[in-house]
């Protein structure tokens, strides 16, 4: 509830910002609003889902991120000269505050049903909140899923902020034709994970993770390979859409195996935890990406490096499954609240 009002809050005064720094700092106080609201909505859809169903569940949540980055965007870029950029943030405030008028009341009504004991025993739990906090940074099973997210957002995104200019510059891909690249490879994600999370749901994690991480690594190799005969654009198509779908499904996978290591109790400090770690690793890749670009061609008109750092990239995104393969087979399990099944 605070974080909805937060939230809603950081957009108005989005809306009102006279200046570049107003609105930066506006920016980052919706993201710091928006990060527990989606980690307590990721505990609580974990929480509610059957072990057998969490894989399906992953997916429609993450299609549902999707979709709002994927329509979100433009259809916020089309309202903007009916409503004004200002108004497209009120819109955004309006929305979040009927979000959160309804889970005020969905609180009252669960108040209303429950023991004035068990409101106690919560009380007591958020007394301990950063003893717990604690426990699960030191948790070895969180460090393995750290070592995971990390590794997983920092091998992608070493290429993704430089993928599209690469395109152009060095593969020879017209502007004009990068939305229907990014549209087909949307579509192939979103069609990826409902994939892989049946496909999880029926064989556990390991089948779809090393099938992503396997294709995201070819998908890299054959983008590289295009820079060096530029113009085939079916050959170039089908790398961006096999990065693209496979990756959606590494991303499934990582997210459905690693939510089961905390305990229900601690799983919204889990999953808040591990979205903040994500930031972190696509920080540092992007600055790392970019860095090894500008020292690899400062003055000339194609992206040079970039062909090394898709090789980088592929071979650090290999590693993913075999780091995972090493937490099942170590069995470091520390506190999980159902145990998990070994592929």
């Amino acid at each position: 509830i605070c974080g909805l009002a937060m939230f809603a809050m950081a957009q108005v005064l989005t809306a009102t910002a006279g200046h570049v720094t107003g609105l930066l700092a506006c920016r980052a106080l919706s993201g710091l609003a928006g990060a527990p609201v989606s980690a307590v909505f990721m505990a609580m859809v974990i929480g509610m889902t059957p072990a057998e169903q969490r894989g399906r569940m992953m997916a429609r949540v993450m299609t549902g991120s999707s979709l709002a980055a994927i329509i979100g965007v433009p259809l916020a870029l089309s309202l903007t000269p009916y409503l004004d950029w200002r108004g497209v943030f009120l819109l955004m405030a309006a929305s979040a505050l009927g979000l959160l008028a309804m889970t005020v009341l969905m609180q009252i009504s669960w108040l209303d049903a429950e023991p004035a004991e068990k409101g106690a025993a919560k009380s007591d739990t958020v007394k301990g909140g950063w003893a717990q906090l604690h426990l699960l940074i030191r948790s070895p099973d969180a460090r393995w899923a750290v070592a995971l997210q990390i590794l997983s957002q920092f091998s992608t995104f070493l290429i993704i902020p430089s993928l599209a200019t690469y395109l152009v510059l060095n593969v020879g891909v017209a502007p004009q034709h990068l939305p229907y690249l990014y549209g087909a490879g949307g579509m192939a994600a979103l069609l990826c994970m409902h994939l892989s999370a049946w496909a999880m749901d029926r064989w556990l994690w390991a089948p779809p993770l090393w099938l992503g991480c396997v294709g995201v690594a070819a998908a890299l190799t054959v983008l590289a390979a295009a820079s060096v005969t530029p113009g085939h654009v079916l050959v170039v198509a089908f790398g961006f859409v096999l990065f693209m779908a496979c990756n959606a499904a590494k991303n499934v996978s990582i997210a459905t195996a690693t939510v089961t290591w905390a305990p229900a109790s601690q799983r919204a400090s889990f999953m808040s935890l591990l979205s903040t770690v994500q930031d972190i690793g696509i920080l540092l890749a992007s600055a790392a990406g970019a860095v090894m670009l500008l020292y690899a061609s400062p003055s000339t008109s194609t992206l040079s490096g970039m062909s090394r750092l898709m090789q980088l990239a592929a071979v650090l995104v290999l590693l993913l499954p075999l780091l995972y393969a090493g937490r099942m087979r170590w069995g470091l399990v520390s506190f999980a609240d159902e145990p998990v099944p070994r592929p």
